[in-house]
C-alpha cells in the first residue's frame, strides 16, 4: 500500500510538472505569436504612414521644381493656328 501511494504521489508530481511545463510553453508560444502579430501590424501601418510622408515630400519637391523652372508653355507669337471656333466661323461666313 505504501508503494502504491508513493507511486501515485510520484505520478501526481510528474503530471503536475509536465502540465506546468506545457502551460509555460503554451504561454510562451502565445506571447510570441502576439508579439509577431503586433510587429507585423506595426510595420504595415508604419510603412503606410511612411508612404504618405514620402508622397508629401515628393509633392513638395515637385512644387519647388515648378517654381524654379521657367514656364515651358509656348508663347503665342501670332503664328499659331487659329482655334476651331474661328475656323468654323470663317468657313460658315464664306
Amino acid at each position: 500500500m505504501d508503494n502504491a501511494s508513493l507511486t501515485l504521489r510520484e505520478l501526481f508530481v510528474v503530471n503536475h510538472t509536465i502540465l506546468t511545463q506545457l502551460a509555460w510553453d503554451f504561454k510562451v508560444i502565445i506571447t510570441l505569436i502576439c508579439c509577431v502579430t503586433a510587429l507585423i501590424l506595426w510595420k504595415v501601418f508604419d510603412s503606410d504612414r511612411g508612404m504618405q510622408e514620402f508622397e508629401i515630400r515628393v509633392q513638395i519637391r515637385l512644387e519647388e521644381l515648378e517654381r524654379r523652372t521657367p514656364s515651358t508653355r509656348p508663347r503665342r507669337t501670332g503664328t499659331a493656328r487659329p482655334s476651331r471656333k474661328i475656323q468654323q466661323k470663317t468657313l460658315t461666313t464664306r
